[in-house]
């Protein structure tokens, strides 16, 4: 007998969880703009140049529990559904380096990603 594992449908829409015992309430985090921009994404809105700026800024900024959300007072902000992946390869640096962005202006806007010689767009793969 065979067993089939069955791929979960990924989450159309951005999501949240607590990493710690006792993370800030959703009335406490009503106060940050990483909040808000969660909020309004997860409503389906579109985002505005700045706020999409704002949110890879905020992402890049918050490397250190996930590539693809940001760590908010106990909680991650996942916004995964709404990034797309890009391969980046910067001047005189033979490496290609991997980022999370909702699109490839909100990279080259970005005041710290100076000398970037190609990106390239990875397209996301088709689930069952």
């Amino acid at each position: 007998m065979a067993f089939v594992i069955k791929r979960s449908k990924r989450k159309e829409r951005p999501y949240m969880y607590p990493f710690v015992e006792k993370p800030a309430t959703k009335k406490e985090l009503e106060r940050y703009t990483e909040y808000k921009l969660f909020k309004k994404t997860k409503e389906g809105k579109e985002l505005t140049r700045k706020e999409k700026d704002a949110l890879f800024d905020y992402i890049r900024g918050s490397s250190i529990h996930t590539k693809k959300g940001i760590a908010l007072q106990g909680w991650i902000l996942n916004f995964e559904p709404v990034l797309k992946r890009f391969m980046i390869k910067f001047k005189g640096d033979n490496m290609v380096y991997e980022y999370y962005a909702p699109d490839k202006m909100s990279i080259r806007n970005n005041r710290y990603m100076s000398g970037i010689d190609e990106i390239m767009e990875v397209p996301k793969k088709k689930v069952k």
